[in-house]
């Protein structure tokens, strides 16, 4: 089980040399929200990939809201049950600069993200023709924590390098001329990579067709609409 919120705040000012009062605590309970925040945004952790509720598509929109209950962070993949396809990912720019008639109704070949402040949608292109079930698996983020008594949304095997960045946020927080600080922040970026190597797995391990990595990466302009073999 995941170390609490009330257990890391203690540990990361206690080892700091802080105190259990108040004050220390409560930076040091900020200095774990921002370190939790910061490795959220730098990997989509396996462990957090989800499966949503099956979503019913009409010949009516094309675009359908995710749910904000876990909040999504990134989509990972959208199928079709009924037609049973995978659909493949494509920016909205690569469809506005390839696709003539966006309005032109057909079975869905490809998705695009459209996030909002509080929403992340799906979009689907072309425009549905037929009613369909929608699948998709989506990256959750990492849980906010601010209870005490609330397990940390990060498994164990993580909590090192939260706990280090978190030490490097507090001791920034206290002076930012603690000469403890930049060590801490390389005993965390270290922890931070094995963590990230670890949830991603060896290169040699069986590749995984990620939609969505398609575009990630110096290769993605090289990416066209014609290169995906759309037919639309």
């Amino acid at each position: 089980m995941s170390m609490t919120f009330g257990a890391a705040k203690a540990e990361v000012a206690r080892n700091l040399g802080g105190s259990a009062i108040s004050a220390q605590l409560t930076i040091a309970g900020q200095a774990i929200v921002d370190a939790i925040r910061e490795i959220d945004s730098m990997n989509d952790w396996e462990y957090k990939l989800i499966t949503l509720a099956d979503i019913a598509i009409t010949s009516a929109n094309d675009t359908y809201v995710l749910t904000n209950t876990p909040p999504v962070k990134n989509i990972y993949s959208a199928r079709l049950k009924g037609n049973k396809r995978t659909l493949s990912y494509v920016r909205q720019r690569e469809i506005d600069r390839f696709v003539r008639d966006q309005e032109a109704k057909d079975i869905p070949q490809a998705y695009t993200d459209i996030q909002t402040v509080g929403t992340f949608s799906i979009k689907l292109m072309p425009f549905p023709s037929l009613a369909d079930t929608l699948q998709v698996r989506v990256y959750a983020a990492i849980k906010d924590t601010y209870a005490d008594v609330d397990a940390l949304d990060i498994p164990d095997s993580y909590l090192p390098a939260v706990l280090a960045l978190a030490r490097y946020n507090y001791l920034i927080d206290r002076s930012a001329e603690d000469p403890r600080a930049q060590t801490f922040r390389a005993i965390a970026d270290d922890r931070i990579q094995k963590a990230i190597l670890a949830d991603v797995g060896n290169p040699d391990e069986d590749v995984r067709l990620l939609p969505q990595d398609e575009w990630k990466g110096a290769a993605s302009s090289d990416i066209t609409i014609d290169a995906l073999g759309f037919d639309w």
